[in-house]
């Protein structure tokens, strides 16, 4: 079925970035800002020439593509032909759905009028095209190319569209294709900034959104909107064109340890929506901005724990970079500054929320043992387990605040938590190192 419109139906790859979906009207409206303007109109000798329906109809052409005055005539001589052709099937008594044919401009006959450029500008749609070609050839002006560039892209187009169409399995392929071709015409430099034209319209929405909520959550003012803007549409542009690059090469995984380092340089006010959205790389960092309700955290160090999760994925990608066989320890940087940032309450808190599970699973563990030595016999359960899950996370604390600051006051805190050890405990180990003497005796005997 031939096409009437020239215009895909299918969304641009790129609006699969991941966005509200509330933005795609603010997408297309972004959008409308990278259309070349096009000042072409209807020429004054055609429009005193001519009726209202056949000027109309070729403005429609004409306010999408500028084209000289000699094919101005032509089309409108055919648009009148269409004309009188609908009134004599009107005179003769066919119905009104009859006349749609008479009015509709096919892509068929624009193609024996119009050159192959004024085609591609005529049937550009940057809301519904996702061929990437015609886009670069609609893009000609900011990208600087020259006559034969675009007499390559067009060649590059028309030879996607035929394999795509005498082969289907390639369509699933066209991204690549296109970014081959791209690649092979354009300059590195041209390349870079056809890329930032296809994403920017998607980042300004993305950049807007951020605002909203940013402003939403009290975390910027007025006062900072031109300049977090700025950094955000920057850092938005940058992560679309390499996340663009990515698609349009078969590079994509060396790519994807490129766009993993940038992650990791966006701004801190994005680190904070992040925090919203529980979407922040796992670290005790975020573990403490989850709990900051329950440890009563102010403002400021809530900011200094963003700060310091998003310089410790700086350190821990710049560490993967270089080491590749082992993950690298973030315990000392993440304890350091969680002891500098959270006072002594606040992060004895933490601790405790931390290690509580351990806790549990250490006294399951002894209960275990207690009853594999029948020391379970005749002891409150319910009491005794509960002291030894408060000494199993007691010891469990003050084992990590030595660790992380092995100081004189946090050893005396250990020694002191090991010496409270419940009699049940100790009865414990009394009881095993017998059963292991006795054992180790009757040993020696049997030689």
């Amino acid at each position: 079925m031939e096409r009437e419109t020239g215009f895909s139906n299918k969304l641009n790859f790129y609006y699969m970035l991941k966005i509200n979906k509330k933005l795609i009207g603010s997408i297309s409206i972004c959008a409308l800002f990278f259309h070349l303007d096009v000042k072409a109109q209807v020429a004054k000798e055609i429009t005193s020439k001519y009726p209202a329906s056949v000027v109309y109809r070729l403005y429609s052409i004409t306010a999408k593509v500028d084209i000289p005055v000699e094919k101005q005539h032509t089309l409108a001589e055919y648009f009148l032909k269409q004309d009188k052709l609908a009134n004599q099937a009107l005179a003769t008594g066919k119905g009104i759905e009859a006349l749609s044919g008479y009015y509709t401009t096919r892509i068929s006959y624009l193609k024996t009028v119009l050159s192959p450029l004024e085609l591609n500008d005529y049937e550009f749609d940057p809301d519904n095209t996702e061929n990437q070609i015609e886009k670069a050839v609609k893009y000609r002006q900011q990208l600087g190319l020259g006559s034969k560039e675009v007499s390559d892209l067009l060649k590059a187009s028309k030879t996607e569209v035929a394999l795509s169409g005498n082969e289907p399995e390639l369509a699933d392929n066209t991204t690549l294709t296109e970014g081959k071709a791209l690649t092979e015409v354009l300059s590195q430099q041209q390349y870079n900034n056809f890329l930032q034209l296809l994403v920017k319209p998607i980042a300004i929405a993305q950049s807007n959104s951020s605002w909203v909520r940013l402003r939403k959550y009290g975390f910027v003012s007025g006062a900072d909107s031109t300049k977090i803007n700025s950094q955000n549409l920057e850092y938005f542009v940058k992560a679309g064109v390499i996340d663009a690059r990515a698609n349009n090469s078969e590079l994509y995984t060396k790519i994807d340890s490129i766009r993993q380092t940038y992650f990791v340089f966006k701004p801190l006010n994005l680190w904070k929506l992040d925090m919203l959205d529980n979407d922040m790389p796992e670290s005790q960092f975020s573990a403490v901005i989850k709990s900051r309700a329950l440890l009563k955290l102010t403002g400021k160090q809530v900011d200094s724990l963003i700060a310091a999760a998003a310089k410790l994925e700086q350190i821990r990608s710049a560490y993967k970079a270089k080491v590749t066989y082992k993950k690298y320890d973030s315990n000392p940087f993440e304890a350091k500054n969680l002891m500098h940032i959270l006072t002594s309450p606040q992060y004895e808190a933490y601790l405790y929320d931390k290690n509580k599970v351990e806790a549990i699973t250490d006294e399951k563990k002894l209960w275990t043992r207690l009853k594999q030595y029948n020391l379970d016999k005749g002891v409150d359960s319910v009491q005794t387990n509960k002291e030894l899950i408060n000494y199993q996370l007691n010891l469990l604390v003050a084992n990590e605040r030595y660790h992380n600051d092995d100081t004189e006051e946090n050893m005396q805190i250990k020694a002191m938590v090991e010496n409270k050890k419940p009699a049940i405990l100790k009865k414990l180990d009394l009881t095993v190192k017998t059963s292991t003497l006795n054992a180790s005796s009757k040993k020696s005997l049997s030689w």
